[in-house]
């Protein structure tokens, strides 16, 4: 029942969710200048989220001339769905811009189905060194990723860090779901499913 349902949903959702593709490093670093215009304090310190945050992280650290860190959030079926996802890069680009609406359609009714949460993952700290986190008066965290669909994995960012009592403000270049856990302070697109240069369906797929 909860595919048909996906299936059904899915299909009245493709007039009413884009599916685009941003490849290009100039498609990238605009969408970086159009988050930051969005800003509305100064920040201290900018969190990214591997691995799809990565390019978006570095890009506007360097351009906010602020410390970064690196963290990634592992689950344990991630592993598998990139694999799965690996055959879509061959696939025609019509068909896989119907797939992604119809998987983020069923994402979204399989954990709205009596109320499930999505499953917390394991934070990992990906920068080699960062004791500098002691030494800097920081206050205003940038925490950023690619993407926010259900919201768990910046849900689990935040309370990895709540013992520092930071103040922090989400910047995406997406929002995907039309209620996630947590809405992102800044975005780009909402609503947008996004084919980025990393995506596993995106020719010649880059690892970040």
């Amino acid at each position: 029942m909860l595919v048909w349902g996906a299936l059904i949903y899915g299909t009245l959702q493709m007039n009413k969710v884009k599916v685009i593709d941003l490849i290009t490093e100039m498609d990238i670093e605009k969408a970086c200048d159009d988050l930051i215009a969005q800003f509305d304090c100064t920040f201290d310190l900018v969190i990214g989220i591997a691995d799809g945050g990565t390019l978006i992280a570095e890009t506007i650290a360097k351009k906010l001339n602020l410390p970064l860190l690196m963290v990634k959030r592992q689950r344990p079926l991630t592993n598998k769905k990139s694999r799965i996802r690996n055959v879509f890069k061959y696939m025609p680009r019509k068909l896989l811009n119907i797939i992604r609406v119809f998987e983020n359609s069923f994402y979204q009714l399989s954990l709205k189905r009596k109320n499930r949460k999505d499953k917390s993952g394991e934070i990992q700290i990906l920068t080699d060194n960062f004791s500098f986190l002691d030494s800097l008066p920081i206050k205003n965290v940038l925490l950023t990723d690619d993407a926010v669909d259900s919201g768990a994995t910046i849900l689990d960012v935040e309370k990895f860090f709540q013992s520092r009592h930071w103040n922090f403000k989400v910047a995406v270049i997406t929002q995907t779901f039309n209620k996630p856990m947590i809405n992102a302070d800044y975005k780009v697109y909402d609503k947008t499913l996004i084919r980025f240069p990393w995506s596993s369906d995106c020719p010649n797929a880059k690892k970040v």
